[in-house]
């Protein structure tokens, strides 16, 4: 059987190669490359001050999860660990920060969808790390309660002591049984529509790879071997 143009034997043998033999590698080299390959934090500022709508003209990142369905051939991982109520199939979940013009700066571990929610997930990854004072960061309200214990990391993380709780952007929480103002459902219509640009390119990756479709189901057995194909594949 043909593969990718070459015979399915020597695609393994070439994957288990580059994927596997010199994983550590790739990974360090690929975690290195995305924050400064596509942009750097003054392209990011000079792009949103130019293409954003004027209540986000100094948004230059935006963080989702994406889960991948999988079927995960590992005697070191209970199943249920790996249970998305988003695909109601076994998964990994994997945290992205993009910039605006939707390209990598920042990939997380993939890791069981159960038992890592996207908050507790975006702490892990460290993505205050990777963020300066002319930085903000997009995200959805789920994440809000993490900003003070990000903020309270600074030391531990090397992250940029000028960064405060202005430097994230989340929707304008509603209140229960009150009434919502009109230009607190305006902003967040806004907010909504600004961040569905990371939820189209998560479809037009899955398009472009079939491999990450949302219709295939990955034979899995290591989950460092299918974060780094999902690393390299979004660079591209």
């Amino acid at each position: 059987m043909v593969k990718y143009g070459m015979k399915t034997s020597s695609y393994q043998k070439l994957a288990k190669h580059v994927f596997k033999k010199y994983g550590s590698e790739l990974d360090s080299w690929i975690d290195s490359l995305f924050p400064s390959m596509f942009s750097t934090p003054k392209i990011r500022l000079l792009y949103a001050r130019k293409n954003n709508l004027n209540e986000f003209d100094g948004v230059t990142m935006m963080l989702d999860g994406h889960d991948t369905s999988i079927n995960y051939h590992s005697i070191y991982e209970i199943m249920k660990k790996l249970y998305s109520k988003k695909l109601d199939k076994f998964g990994f979940r994997t945290q992205v920060v993009m910039n605006c013009s939707l390209n990598i700066i920042i990939v997380s571990d993939s890791v069981g969808c159960s038992t890592n929610n996207d908050g507790s997930h975006m702490v892990t990854m460290r993505v205050n790390k990777h963020m300066g004072r002319s930085n903000i960061l997009i995200f959805d309200g789920v994440y809000r309660p993490l900003i003070r214990r990000l903020l309270n990391e600074k030391k531990e993380s090397e992250m940029d002591d000028s960064i405060n709780e202005e430097n994230f952007l989340q929707p304008i929480q509603k209140l229960v049984r009150k009434k919502s103002e009109e230009f607190k459902e305006l902003y967040n219509e806004r907010f909504g529509s600004m961040r569905s640009v990371i939820e189209t390119r998560f479809v037009t990756f899955a398009d472009t790879f079939l491999y990450f479709s949302s219709s295939m189901v990955l034979q899995v057995t290591e989950a460092k071997s299918f974060n780094r194909r999902f690393k390299l594949k979004k660079s591209l």
